[in-house]
């Protein structure tokens, strides 16, 4: 029967985990057999699951909040570009901002596939329409949820 290991060792293999070492170089390192390993990371990260996740989420409001920024911004100055009359810099602008809300839209999980028709051609008035829409009304859910 296995010994059971010491928390210096168990310590030992997540670190090695938490630094990105291969599970092989652990073994090769620590000594330890391969489902050790596997079952000693796994239960280190089950204990720490809520913490990583508040820490993930924490992350993914900050991106949600710099793309909002720059969504706005584009949307500036592709106005300023489109009042100076310089079409190609108010299409990039446009472009960029159209980028952002997708990049918001993939994080707050308000995604919408885009349509395509028979021919195989993708409708981008429809989508695009569709997608501020979905856009808007997640953010107004967002806005209100307590969280």
């Amino acid at each position: 029967m296995p010994k059971a290991l010491t928390p210096d060792q168990r310590n030992e293999i997540v670190e090695h985990r938490l630094n990105g070492v291969p599970v092989a170089n652990v073994i090769k390192i620590t000594g330890h057999a391969r489902q050790t390993v596997i079952n000693v990371f796994r239960d280190y990260m089950a204990e720490h699951r809520e913490a990583y996740a508040a820490e993930v989420e924490q992350v993914r409001v900050g991106l949600v909040a710099q793309h909002e920024r720059a969504a706005f911004t584009a949307r500036m100055e592709g106005e300023a570009a489109k009042q100076a009359g310089d079409s190609r810099a108010h299409a990039r602008y446009l472009r960029e901002e159209r980028d952002s809300l997708r990049e918001v839209a993939r994080l707050t999980g308000a995604e919408l596939p885009v349509r395509v028709d028979v021919s195989g051609q993708v409708d981008v008035n429809v989508s695009v329409q569709a997608e501020r829409e979905a856009l808007k009304a997640r953010l107004v859910e967002l806005c209100r949820s307590p969280n």
